[in-house]
């Protein structure tokens, strides 16, 4: 038998029909509804013929969507449960909608993502219907760089979160329902730079502890847990409506062990409707008890800062330091047997709050404030950073010395004040000048500013004025009773400086009176909202 001596391409051809063979195929970008692809990796249509194509191999693959609206018929939706790693992408110019469909079932869920180290990105996830669920991430996969909306008005939840699932700058908007949740997390998972504005509960937490960091929160419910807790920090928490709380630690069906929160640099401001709460600490049945801790932190414009309430010889606690707590009174019992007290320790003050502009989200304190460089002066704060990414402390009252501020913002480093200028001097010809120094920069913390222009027919096009680059989101919407109902296609364009937009937009079929929601997210998370540019069409 002749030998055949085996070159290195030879090697190496010879080896990955090996692997292949042995399950350890190449990794492969699977296209919907784009271009780019291979032939068989291309699919019109049907992104759960692609999720599953991903999921009979091993092999890292990608699922790339193209724009539009996706939705699978029937009592279930899109789902990838494969340990096998896949990582999902939405389009970034045209938006890719994933959607819940009539037919979905009570409790279900648009779009699951499962079981493993996978990674969603840049897709809107949209909940059109009422009781259903918009994105499950779970294992250790990450949701990232997306928009997760509820229809008007409707109890739904937007995402759900189990295993150490992460969500990174994720924006999720709900409007109309108290009963709506924004996000609901059994896990011990993470929630970091992102943005939630709901009327209903923001963060619901069941299962382990979950780590909320630099996010914005809006609702009834700012963070609420039955269960475990949360260690929240550099956030923001507006409570909106009456009767609203901030952050609570409360079970009321005999909870069966410890439910625990710690607040490090938050600011908790209410809106002044009657009844609102800023922490909420309460155990009174089963083996439950309750306890919070506050570092560093403000409790504003909300009746009732702090209220803790035992019972039913469970204990309940609330401990206070290096914060800020403006209001009513505090509300501190035990009966039945509850322990616990609200302690205070370490300088907490009831000064007043100015905020630089809370109407355009702006929850900086105003220069000069007394909070300003009052936290905890010991606190060792190596990389961490604010609401806005900027590098905590700053010397922000120009003492000489970079104490962390109280509250989620970090206000920008001001120059020591000079000291007394002594006589004039011959200058020394062996010294010299040292460089000068420019203090840091803040982040921005000004939502960007819209301008709504006509919307003009037949053409249909919005003409929005930017006032910064941002990321917009475009919905147009129809008037059904007292109800805004969302029609065609969500547009979404990204910005890259100041300009004037012009949006094409489909011309509505369905005589009555619409609308045009645009939403603008600028890099450093803030957002801000424009409702108007209405129009009435008549019968078709």
């Amino acid at each position: 038998m002749t030998r055949r001596r085996l070159t290195l391409p030879m090697i190496a051809a010879t080896l990955g029909a090996v692997l292949a063979g042995a399950g350890g195929a190449a990794a492969a970008d699977l296209c919907v509804d784009r271009t780019g692809c291979d032939a068989g990796n291309t699919f019109t249509g049907d992104l759960q013929a692609a999720l599953d194509a991903a999921a009979a191999t091993p092999a890292a693959d990608r699922v790339l969507i193209g724009p539009g609206t996706y939705v699978r018929a029937g009592a279930t939706g899109f789902s990838y449960t494969s340990s096998s790693p896949v990582e999902i992408v939405g389009n970034e110019g045209e938006a890719t909608v994933v959607a819940t469909s009539p037919t979905l079932a009570q409790n279900g869920v648009a779009i699951a993502v499962m079981n493993g180290a996978h990674v969603v990105r840049d897709l809107d996830v949209f909940v059109g219907h009422a009781n259903r669920r918009g994105i499950r991430v779970g294992g250790t996969s990450v949701l990232r760089d997306s928009l997760v909306t509820t229809e008007v008005g409707l109890a739904a939840t937007g995402v759900e979160m189990f295993g150490s699932a992460i969500l990174e700058r994720v924006q999720v908007i709900q409007e109309g329902s108290a009963q709506a949740d924004a996000v609901v997390a059994f896990c011990g998972c993470t929630i970091r730079d992102g943005s939630i504005a709901t009327q209903g509960y923001g963060v619901r937490i069941s299962g382990s502890p979950v780590l909320i960091e630099r996010t914005r929160i809006r609702g009834l419910r700012g963070i609420d847990a039955d269960g475990s807790g949360a260690t929240v920090r550099d956030s923001l928490i507006q409570v909106v409506g009456a009767g609203g709380v901030g952050v609570r630690a409360e079970n009321f069906n005999a909870g069966p062990g410890p439910i625990a929160h710690t607040l490090e640099r938050v600011t908790i401001a209410g809106d002044g409707s009657p009844g609102q709460v800023g922490v909420r600490a309460a155990a009174d049945d089963g083996t439950e008890s309750a306890a919070v801790t506050i570092d560093g932190s403000i409790v504003t414009g909300v009746a009732t800062p702090l209220s803790r309430s035992a019972a039913g010889g469970r204990p309940a606690n609330i401990t206070v330091r290096y914060s800020n707590l403006t209001g009513g009174a505090n509300v501190d019992e035990n009966t039945g047997g509850g322990t616990g007290a609200i302690t205070a320790t370490d300088r907490v003050t009831a000064l007043p709050v100015a905020f630089t502009n809370p109407v355009q989200g702006d929850f900086s304190l105003q220069a000069g404030s007394s909070l300003i460089d009052a936290g905890d002066p010991a606190a060792v704060l190596a990389g961490i950073t604010d609401l806005g990414g900027t590098a905590r402390p700053l010397d922000g009252n120009g003492d000489g010395a970079a104490v962390v501020d109280l509250g989620a913002v970090e206000s920008p480093a001001v120059p020591q004040a000079p000291p007394v200028t002594p006589p004039a001097t011959a200058p020394d010809p062996d010294v010299t000048a040292g460089p000068t120094v420019s203090a840091p920069v803040i982040t921005d913390l000004t939502p960007p500013r819209l301008r709504g222009g006509l919307l003009l027919r037949p053409s249909m096009r919005l003409r929005v004025s930017v006032a910064e680059a941002a990321r917009l989101t475009v919905r147009l919407q129809r008037l059904v009773g007292t109800r805004w109902v969302n029609t065609g296609t969500l547009i979404r364009r990204t910005t890259v400086r100041r300009t004037l937009l012009t949006v094409p937009l489909a011309t509505p079929r369905v005589a009555g009176i619409h609308r045009v929601v645009v939403t603008a997210v600028d890099g450093a998370g803030n957002t801000f909202l424009l409702r108007g540019s209405r129009i009435r069409l008549g019968a078709r």
